[in-house]
């Protein structure tokens, strides 16, 4: 549609944090790098140290960055079909993803109305879509799906506090 998105920074360095997690420990195991690469695992943890201070600090020449790491990464050939991804592709497909989506995960940087969280958004999934009664327990009647929806819409044009009290008189 056009619309700008930011992706919530704290979802990013939590993933990139267990990502490096498991590369590390993937690499402990398997530590030889593809067939005809100049790789080297040394390499592959620098990596991934640059990647964890890529999305900690967002520095203005982060998509350059990322397009030299995949430079790097972009000969990786693909694992067989159905066979584990080994630590170099997942590093290649990591770097690439990230590399896609800079411009959404700092677009806090370019716009005053943003907090570099898609807090707002998550807000009204959950407010608007998603309410627990629902994922918990599911609707025994339509009568409830009116309720709810109609509940959560109200309470969503209110800001602020809202006074429950006005519903039961």
């Amino acid at each position: 549609m056009g619309v700008d998105h930011q992706i919530c920074r704290n979802h990013v360095k939590r993933n990139t944090a267990d990502l490096a997690d498991s590369l590390t420990r993937q690499l402990q195991q398997q530590a030889a790098p593809p067939e005809d690469s100049t790789l080297t695992p040394e390499q592959l943890l620098e990596a991934i140290a640059q990647l964890q201070r890529l999305v900690r600090e967002r520095p203005a020449d982060g998509a350059e960055q990322l397009e030299t790491l995949y430079a790097r990464y972009k000969e990786v050939p693909a694992p067989p079909a159905k066979t584990k991804h080994n630590v170099w592709y997942r590093m290649r497909m990591r770097v690439t993803r990230l590399w896609n989506r800079w411009a959404n995960l700092t677009l806090d940087l370019r716009r005053a109305d943003l907090d570099g969280t898609n807090n707002s958004c998550e807000r009204l999934i959950g407010w608007w879509i998603k309410e627990r009664y629902r994922t918990m327990r599911g609707y025994k009647r339509q009568e409830s799906i009116k309720n709810v929806v109609s509940l959560t819409t109200l309470m969503g044009t209110h800001p602020g506090y809202f006074e429950m009290t006005s519903l039961v008189a």
